[in-house]
């Protein structure tokens, strides 16, 4: 702990990026942190759209509709992250940030949006990017409408792009389905280097209803 001379403040602190070692040392550990905080950007900006704000509705049949979506600036959510990497640092001894505190983020990111767009979001990671509705449904076991407006509500936030696709079903016959894609921004999400960061760690689903009848596309 050193000394607070900028603010001359009594509380003594502890000194960001050491100032013990060589200017070699120092380059790398700034290099060590700055690919930290690439990927705490990467972080802050998926979940800034998980918890966003966006009203839908039913319109017919099958279908709903969405209004305007309230997404707030990701900067908050960066910041906060990048406290909790900075905290996970100092508690394992270091005064920078490494990829090894950013598995701690992944975690936290993960738990801390609603359930049930995290969950669909994480069944989109593990089939590479694409699902249809009939797998959301098989997988959580929500009904059909359910899994629709979650879909619509990832669309509206621009995390997802939707359409309807001729699709093989599980009786074998090609019918039109409702998919989602995940959008290139989030491709990242995709790697081997984000399921190696994430450490296994499972989401549970708690489904808040029972599947009425899931459809088979």
């Amino acid at each position: 702990m050193v000394q607070d001379d900028k603010f001359g403040s009594a509380i003594r602190k502890m000194p960001w990026i050491s100032d013990g070692g060589s200017e070699q040392q120092q380059k790398q550990q700034l290099q060590y942190q700055k690919d930290a905080y690439m990927h705490i950007i990467k972080l802050g900006k998926v979940l800034a759209h998980l918890r966003g704000v966006v009203p839908t509705w039913h319109t017919q049949d099958t279908e709903y509709g969405y209004g305007l979506p309230i997404i707030e600036e990701p900067d908050r959510a960066m910041l906060q992250l990048a406290n909790l990497a900075r905290g996970h640092a100092l508690l394992t001894g270091r005064s920078y940030v490494t990829v090894q505190d950013i598995s701690l983020v992944v975690k936290v990111v993960l738990s801390t949006a609603p359930m049930e767009r995290v969950s669909i979001f994480d069944i989109l990671l593990a089939n590479n990017g694409i699902l249809t509705v009939n797998q959301i449904t098989e997988y959580l076991n929500v009904s059909e409408p359910t899994a629709r407006r979650t879909m619509t509500e990832l669309k509206a936030l621009g995390l997802v792009n939707m359409q309807k696709l001729d699709v093989v079903c599980n009786d074998g016959i090609i019918r039109n389905s409702l998919v989602i894609t995940l959008k290139e921004d989030f491709n990242w999400f995709l790697t081997d280097e984000f399921k190696t960061l994430r450490e296994g760690f499972i989401i549970e689903p708690t489904a808040t209803e029972e599947a009425e009848e899931h459809s088979l596309c």
